[in-house]
């Protein structure tokens, strides 16, 4: 199901009073809307606000990064809006590989993965990198896409394995 809106940011007005921007990206609108609310047919039921502290490559210091999740309703299937994530190819799945083992793990958001006895949540998938949380500890941690030289190494990559001959 293509999605027309884009969960765009989270707004406290007043001490009681949450608000929820939708910016509908075709019409380029944005809705203001609270718990309850009716947009396009869509019902605003919830929001899990969220920020996970993230390690990417080449910032040395963590920072903590919004991935609330706005649910709305609509025709009985609940769907999730990340914080800041275009929402118009429905749900995203990564696929994850434990190199230690080459287990392989097919996942999307909520779904939690055990590896060596630790339970962890897949927070949020983005085109690079899949945030997940530790179920135990509660921290977070980003983990990027992984190119297949330094998965396999230069001579067992199969993208740049070559056929030889030997020296005439």
């Amino acid at each position: 199901m293509s999605l027309p809106f884009s969960f765009q940011s989270i707004q406290h007005p007043t001490t009681n009073e949450v608000l929820y921007v939708l910016k509908n990206k075709k019409a380029q609108r944005d809705y203001y809307v609270k718990i309850g609310d009716k947009v396009e047919g869509y019902e605003i039921i919830g929001c899990e606000e969220k920020k996970v502290e993230v390690r990417k490559a080449g910032i040395s210091t963590p920072f903590l990064e919004d991935v609330s999740i706005l649910k709305l309703r609509k025709d009985g299937k609940i769907i999730s809006l990340t914080f800041g994530q275009d929402a118009g190819q429905g749900e995203m799945a990564a696929e994850l590989v434990y190199l230690i083992d080459n287990s392989k793990y097919r996942v999307k958001v909520n779904d939690t993965i055990t590896l060596k006895n630790n339970i962890y949540k897949i927070v949020d998938i983005q085109k690079d990198a899949v945030v997940i949380s530790d179920n135990l500890t509660g921290k977070s941690a980003s983990l990027n896409k992984v190119s297949e030289t330094d998965r396999y190494g230069e001579a067992e990559n199969p993208e740049t394995k070559r056929a030889t001959t030997p020296a005439e």
